[in-house]
C-alpha cells in the first residue's frame, strides 16, 4: 500500500513496540468481520478495497489521537458490532464524544455534513480576515491578536480559530503560504447530497467554489468577464505583458 503523506504509516509487519502491537490486534479483529464478497453494494467494494481503506483510516485516526488527543466519533452499524467496538470508540472519544447514530452508512454520512458545515466556516473565518488585512486606515491590523481577543468569550470562538491565532502567531501575514486550497471530497459529497435532496446549501456550494478558485492563478472565466465588460463598457482591463506580468490599460 502507498501511503498517503498525510497519514501516518502503519507497517504490516510485525510490530516493534506495544502500541502497534495493539494497533496490529485491531486490524487481525477487524479483518475478521470482513465477508469475503462485496462489502458495500452501493460501492462494489471488495475485501482488498476495504483493508486498504481500513488501514489508511486507521493511520488518520492514530494521527488524531496523536495530535488531538481526544476527538469525537460518530459510528453507524448493526447494534452487536458497534457494541463489540464500543470500549475502542469511547477510549478515543473525549466524554459525551462517541455516538452511535444509526445502521450501517449513517455515521459516514453524519460525518461527511459535518465536514460540508466545516467548509462554510472556514470559508467565513478567511473572508472576515481577509477584509481585516485588506484595511489599511488603521495601520497593519494584528490579526493574531485578533483572532486571540476573539477566542475569549466571543460568539465566533471556536477552536478553528484557536488554529487560526496559532498560525497568525507563527507568520503574521501568512507570507509563506500560497492561497491554494485543496478538497478532500467532503463538501462535493455533502453538496451532491443536498442536491439530491432539493436541500438549499448556498454556503457550502461557495465555500467549496471558492477552492477551486484558488488554484486558477489566472483563470481563464476572469479573463472572459474583464474582455466583455471593456467590451460593453469601456471599463478598464489588465492586459499581459511580454513577461506574464499585469499592466494597467
Amino acid at each position: 500500500m502507498q501511503s498517503n503523506p498525510q497519514h501516518a504509516f502503519i507497517p504490516e509487519s510485525e510490530p516493534a513496540c506495544p502500541f502497534l502491537s495493539e494497533v496490529a490486534d485491531i486490524r487481525r479483529r477487524a479483518r475478521q468481520h470482513i465477508q469475503d464478497d462485496a462489502v458495500s453494494p452501493s460501492f462494489g467494494a471488495d475485501r482488498e478495497t476495504v483493508l486498504r481503506l481500513l488501514n489508511e483510516a486507521l493511520a488518520t485516526e492514530l494521527v488524531c489521537v496523536l495530535r488531538y488527543k481526544r476527538y469525537c466519533l460518530m459510528a453507524g452499524g448493526e447494534q452487536a458490532t458497534i457494541d463489540h467496538w464500543r470500549p475502542i470508540f469511547t477510549t478515543l472519544a473525549p466524554p459525551d464524544g462517541f455516538l452511535h447514530v444509526g445502521p450501517p452508512g449513517s455515521g459516514h454520512f453524519v460525518k461527511m455534513v459535518h465536514n460540508g458545515i466545516e467548509y462554510g466556516m472556514l470559508q467565513a473565518y478567511a473572508e472576515g480576515f481577509a477584509i481585516l488585512q485588506a484595511k489599511q486606515d488603521f495601520g497593519e491590523l494584528d490579526l493574531h491578536a485578533i483572532a486571540h481577543l476573539w477566542n475569549q468569550g466571543s460568539v465566533v470562538r471556536s477552536w478553528l480559530l484557536e488554529l487560526a491565532e496559532r498560525a497568525f502567531e507563527r507568520d503574521p501575514q501568512l507570507d509563506q503560504l500560497r492561497g491554494w486550497v485543496d478538497d478532500s471530497g467532503e463538501g462535493r459529497w455533502t453538496l451532491e447530497e443536498a442536491m439530491q435532496l432539493s436541500v438549499p446549501a448556498p454556503v457550502l456550494a461557495l465555500s467549496l467554489i471558492m477552492r477551486y478558485q484558488s488554484r486558477l492563478p489566472d483563470g481563464f472565466g476572469n479573463k472572459v468577464i474583464a474582455a466583455l465588460r471593456n467590451e460593453f463598457g469601456g471599463h478598464p482591463v489588465k492586459a499581459e505583458t511580454a513577461a506574464g506580468a499585469a499592466a494597467s490599460h
